[in-house]
């Protein structure tokens, strides 16, 4: 099929268009060529050449597969459009039918003939009669039959809506390539079973990027049924990534079509590859890209950008917390811990960032998400404006001079409240900058506006005393709590979130509600969305080609601020998918009507359990949206006879995906949900789910490989690493640890070496 598509893109078309005007010329010959066997019967009463009914069935197939085809081919531009090209195929079929039923009424009546004795003088003899005869009945066939087409096509359809509303709903069969939607080399969500037909639902990988929010009551299933196996299913996708890439890499070194750019020891290889650490070589590239095909997410110049992922999950209760960090220990996927009760949680300092101005940009960010109530109700425009530049300033001078006279350790949010609260240190630490001859010059402004606002004598003094103490408050509820003051103000090992985006990296977010408090619990969760804020909407690339990133946040409306608004109306164009749950649309709500209505409206896809109340069971009713059937089964009321019509009379139209009522009596392990498919239309209906399957959990094997023999500079023991990763051909199904396609390897996986070369495969190294 690829050198299909290479013809069809040098064609500049498509598969449907294609395959329809294929069946149109072969339908258009059919037509023209028995057509002319009529015009034989209709001269001579008797045609050159007869169809076989099966030959017959076969014809029919060309007009009924072009009229399959064609709506979802460039052909059909508007509704307009559909309804004529169905007219057309219904007179096709119309006109193939009409001949075939003359030739067959020819054929028997010649065969009827053939059988009298002495048939060949009763033909010479009444030839004047039965030429005639087949004329005649030639022509009486679509003389009489013509009017039920007319009336089919003028009364039945063009004047009924609902034929016409069925017409246009009908999309036909879609032939487009979509292996890079669906399957192992995506980033795909199994979600459940259908209720209805048993067929499994997923969720493909560009849909994940317009939000999902699940909704249920507490006790539902939001975390185990949804947010856990989603999460599991993310990791051990993220891992296949890894092995499928280190595995092809591998196999690449030993036949010689790729090198390591670099030398790297062993150990780093097997725990940290990627495709980016090697370069195929120059005579064998075509063959290098073939193997990796698969792998490739996008490409952007001369640099390839290879498959991965990333996730921040941001957890309330240690439980769930805790399992996650089972599933990437089983995977061996590296993983950062937030967490205020852990010695060793991973920190989140602004000042972490390597530009001061950055750094500045979070730090305003953080601050303004957390300012109690409205700043423009309480402040003057102007006002706002100087607290938000004073603290951008003060930032950038703390993040810049900090470094300088403590040997490099980074300044924190306590360090920052220390010089808002002391404005003599200020002016102190602005002399650093401004005895610095590089500094002087390029924090000009910044000098200019502590001295405007900071300095002794300086005329904004009082006035800036006044406005910063809302920030230093902020600050000072942050940083109250210890253990979450260790986390805030780590100087030594922070979370760059710049790198995590880039990296794919797994970040799992513990808030402890139960131990810390709701108050804690909302600052904490809220402080890691908005420093991950300025790192999202700065990523590099095109929306094409960044790596992609999941971000699951439960109980979401805790979170749901002004400030995090645009996590739901513009994280999607960098790549970062947000899937959030809540008790009920009513806590939405709560966090402000216009809000609450940008989350609903920017979650595409949508999960919801049962047990609501009355009133939100009939928003669900609407919001699952409905579905288009046909029901044949309706009789008409003669309200004159009291009575119902003997005729059935069809109805089609729109129908609730799930009612209320079945909303409201959903069992445990049972949901609505209503979701985006990969041509942008909805899926909906009742779906069954599950619990995070054990093989998740369980420690799996996964090849090492020695690349020691590869890496110039750097040998080391060329004995197999016993390593914590899986055993990727233990991989099971698609909605369980993904299976490893190995069909582009070229190699076999053997328990006592990592590769095992096929027979009459060389190798470039020996064991």
């Amino acid at each position: 099929m690829k050198l299909f598509d290479k013809f069809l893109k040098i064609l500049k078309t498509d598969r449907n268009t294609f395959a329809t005007y294929i069946l149109l010329m072969v339908t258009i010959y059919l037509i023209v060529d028995r057509v002319f066997e009529v015009l034989l019967i209709l001269t001579n009463g008797v045609a050159y050449h007869y169809f076989e009914p099966q030959v017959y069935g076969l014809a029919f197939l060309a007009p009924i597969f072009c009229f399959l085809f064609s709506f979802s081919s460039s052909f059909i531009k508007s509704d307009g459009d559909k309804h004529k090209w169905f007219y057309a195929y219904c007179i096709e079929l119309y006109i193939l039918a009409v001949c075939m039923l003359i030739e067959w009424i020819n054929k028997m009546a010649w065969f009827g003939i053939l059988q009298l004795p002495n048939f060949n003088n009763f033909v010479i003899d009444f030839s004047y009669l039965i030429r005639p005869a087949f004329s005649s009945v030639a022509i009486a066939i679509p003389l009489a039959t013509w009017i039920y087409l007319f009336n089919f096509l003028y009364r039945s359809v063009s004047q009924t809506k609902l034929m016409l509303d069925s017409i246009e709903d009908y999309d036909g069969i879609d032939l487009s390539d979509s292996s890079r939607g669906w399957g192992d080399y995506t980033d795909e969500i199994y979600i459940g079973i259908r209720k209805d037909n048993g067929k499994k639902v997923k969720l493909c990988e560009i849909r994940r990027f317009e939000h999902t929010l699940v909704c249920g009551i507490t006790g539902s299933g939001k975390t185990t049924l949804i947010f856990e196996p989603w999460i599991a299913q993310d990791i051990s996708k993220k891992a296949f990534y890894a092995q499928t890439s280190k595995a092809i890499a591998f196999a690449g070194l030993r036949t010689g079509i790729c090198s390591l750019k670099y030398p790297y020891s062993n150990d780093y290889l097997n725990k940290n590859f990627s495709l980016n650490m090697i370069s195929p070589s120059e005579s064998k590239k075509s063959i290098f890209n073939n193997r990796v095909s698969d792998l490739i997410y996008a490409e952007a110049g001369n640099k390839v950008i290879y498959r991965n992922l990333g996730l921040s999950y941001i957890a309330a209760d240690n439980e769930s917390f805790k399992k996650m960090g089972k599933v990437c220990d089983a995977f061996n996927v590296a993983y950062n811990i937030v967490d205020p009760l852990d010695p060793n949680s991973i920190g989140l300092n602004p000042f972490a960032y390597a530009s001061p101005s950055k750094a500045a940009s979070c730090i305003v960010t953080i601050l303004k998400g957390l300012f109690p109530g409205d700043l423009s109700n309480q402040y003057e425009s102007y006002s706002q404006n100087l607290m938000l530049q004073s603290i951008t300033n003060l930032s950038i001078m703390l993040a810049v001079v900090y470094p300088k006279i403590n040997n490099g350790k980074l300044p924190t949010l306590v360090d920052l409240m220390k010089v808002m609260s002391n404005f003599d240190l200020v002016e102190s630490l602005s002399g650093v900058l401004e005895s610095n001859e590089e500094f002087s010059e390029k924090y000009a402004a910044e000098i200019s506006f502590f001295r405007n606002n900071f300095y002794k004598g300086s005329p904004n003094r009082n006035e800036m005393q006044r406005l910063i103490q809302v920030p230093i408050g902020v600050i000072q509820s942050l940083v109250r709590n210890p253990n979450v003051r260790a986390v805030l103000c780590n100087r030594v090992n922070n979370l760059n979130f710049d790198q995590a985006l880039e990296e794919g990296q797994v970040n799992l977010v513990l808030t402890r509600r139960g131990e810390l408090g709701e108050s804690t619990h909302k600052a904490l969760g809220l402080f890691f969305l908005l420093l991950m804020k300025p790192s999202v909407l700065s990523r590099p690339g095109s929306e094409k080609t960044r790596i992609p990133h999941y971000l699951y946040i439960d109980e979401a409306p805790t979170f749901l601020t002004s400030a995090t608004e645009t996590i739901f109306t513009v994280y999607r164009k960098y790549k970062v998918g947000a899937i959030i749950s809540s008790q009920s649309i009513s806590q939405i709500k709560g966090c402000g009507d216009k809000l609450g209505e940008t989350v609903i409206a920017n979650c595409a896809n949508k999960i919801v359990f049962g047990n609501n109340t009355p009133a939100e069971n009939e928003f669900w009713e609407k919001e699952l949206s409905t579905k288009k059937e046909w029901d044949i089964g309706k009789r008409g009321y003669n309200a004159d006879k009291m009575e119902y019509d003997s005729k059935i009379t069809p109805e089609y139209g729109n129908k609730a995906a799930v009612s209320a009522g079945k909303i409201k009596d959903l069992k445990f392990k049972a949901a609505a949900f209503r979701i985006k498919n990969l041509k942008g239309k909805n899926d909906n209906g009742q779906i069954k789910l599950d619990f995070l399957p054990a093989k998740y959990l369980q420690k799996q094997v996964v090849k090492s490989y020695d690349f020691a023999s590869f890496s110039n500079g750097i040998a080391e023991s060329n004995d197999v690493v016993n390593s914590n990763y899986n055993k990727t051909d233990t991989f099971t199904s698609e909605e369980g640890p993904i299976k490893m396609n190995t069909s582009k390897l070229n190699f076999n996986f053997n328990s006592s070496d990592a590769i095992i070369n096929k027979k009459g495969n060389n190798s470039s190294s020996k064991k």
